[in-house]
């Protein structure tokens, strides 16, 4: 849904600044700093970067991907154990944010209310 809306802003930016110089200055700044291209099925799973982020907002998918999972858990990064999709991405919220206590129980208090 994030990049639905981002894409439907940045297409309003285009209709306002439509000259070339206007659409390459957007291009470069905005589009190829905020949309990255994963050269592998695991996509945002394939890096982990523990205590990088202060606050990540997000809509892990729920879908089994039995595929998905044995190459994520092949990378050794993910180590908690959890089955699915859902848990890889979880996991990589969890070991991301820089606060342990807020991810948990900004997790635990959403999960379980």
């Amino acid at each position: 849904m994030l990049k639905a809306n981002t894409l439907i802003y940045f297409s309003e930016l285009f209709q306002k600044n439509n000259s070339f110089k206007d659409v390459q200055t957007i291009a470069k700044t905005l589009l190829n700093d905020s949309f990255y291209l994963h050269k592998s099925m695991l996509g945002t799973l394939e890096n982990l970067e523990e205590n990088r982020y202060d606050l990540i907002l997000a809509n892990p998918p729920y879908y089994q991907s039995k595929e998905m999972s044995e190459m994520a858990k092949a990378t050794d990064i993910y180590k908690y154990g959890g089955s699915g999709v859902e848990a890889l991405f979880l996991e990589w919220i969890m070991r991301s944010v820089k606060t342990r206590w807020c991810s948990q129980y900004c997790f635990t208090r959403w999960y379980f209310f």
